[in-house]
């Protein structure tokens, strides 16, 4: 029987403009950090940037809003390679800068730096298969999606003589509004007004403005997942566990349940989390990981069945809480790994 130790970290959105590693000879706590995510055998983050060089970008490609000083400066031998973090992965996320083309030019400057990425692709099939991280300690896959996304940023796939457009791994939702009895009451009244519908009436459920409602005990925001993205996503987590010795997967959500429109209040994660959590877990993944919305919480770490969850911060990558490290063994006669904390500890 063959077992290696192997000490796994993630971090959250990473949206830097210039190389920082520099910074670590003045600033002891930055380079304190730099060290602690060295000492790593795997590193995860999200890509939420754009690597490219200006001056050589092929092609003129859709500008979709992002501000070039968000943009990184294509630079050899400094960045992710130069900080001594190379041979880690990376869940990309480009198509919020220049389309497809900052797509291909991000991802040309990361496999250039030897560093694995995954959630995009020429079409849907490429966007949502995992990538491998090799390494002396294991084989690692990561699957990766998102759930929020800009339009026409999503990956699709080819259809008779059409062929497919390259873009992310989405996952698409269906959101309900939930609504106390008395907010209900005065939408049905306007439905009333406006198009002659539900006239006093209190509906259970109501499509107004192009939005669905329902009554419920509080206000918050209920998301349904597509069954068929769903159903796509949870094929390449298992086919992920058939080569990979761990299976780690990300996705990136703003979606949120409650507090979402308050700013002084904390924001609760879209409630789908969980159940795709649980769903992804059962399917082989060893690791969930979400980025996206700021939580105002401490991150959290659970197990279930050999497997380790985390919820990280946004609103700092490198934050209390927004690092989460977990210890597990790769055991060759055994594709999923002994991980701590225990089974029973989940939450």
């Amino acid at each position: 029987m063959c077992r290696t130790a192997s000490r796994s970290a993630r971090v959250g959105d990473l949206i830097i403009s210039r190389p920082l590693s520099e910074y670590g000879a003045r600033l002891p706590g930055f380079k304190a950090v730099l060290d602690l995510l060295k000492r790593n055998d795997v590193l995860y983050g999200n890509m939420e940037s754009t690597i490219l060089d200006m001056r050589r970008l092929q092609g003129r490609s859709l500008f979709l809003g992002r501000r070039l000083d968000q943009f990184q400066p294509a630079r050899r031998g400094q960045g992710s390679e130069g900080d001594g973090l190379r041979h880690r992965l990376a869940r990309q996320q480009p198509c919020h800068g220049l389309g497809a083309g900052g797509m291909h030019e991000t991802s040309r400057w990361l496999d250039d730096a030897g560093i694995v990425h995954a959630g995009i692709g020429e079409t849907r099939g490429l966007a949502r298969a995992p990538q491998y991280f090799e390494s002396a300690k294991g084989r690692v896959a990561l699957v990766s999606l998102a759930s929020t996304f800009r339009p026409t940023t999503d990956a699709l796939p080819e259809e008779g003589s059409a062929p497919g457009r390259p873009g992310l791994s989405a996952l698409h939702l269906t959101r309900t509004i939930e609504l106390p009895d008395a907010a209900m009451k005065a939408l049905a009244e306007i439905d009333c007004a406006a198009h002659a519908k539900s006239c006093g009436e209190r509906p259970e459920t109501l499509d107004l403005f192009d939005a669905h409602y329902r009554k419920g005990s509080r206000f918050a925001y209920d998301y349904k997942m597509d069954p068929e993205d769903l159903a796509e996503i949870l094929k390449n987590i298992r086919a992920a566990k058939q080569n990979a010795d761990l299976v780690i997967v990300s996705i990136h959500s703003h979606e949120c349940t409650t507090g979402c429109d308050d700013d002084d209040a904390p924001r609760g994660p879209g409630d789908f989390l969980k159940a795709l959590a649980h769903q992804a877990i059962e399917s082989g993944a060893d690791m969930f990981v979400t980025t996206g919305i700021t939580i105002w919480a401490r991150s959290r770490s659970m197990m279930r069945r050999g497997a380790v969850a985390g919820r990280f911060s946004t609103v700092s990558a490198i934050s209390s809480g927004a690092i989460s490290r977990s210890r597990c063994r790769m055991t060759c006669s055994r594709p999923v790994p002994r991980c701590w904390p225990r089974p029973g500890q989940i939450r």
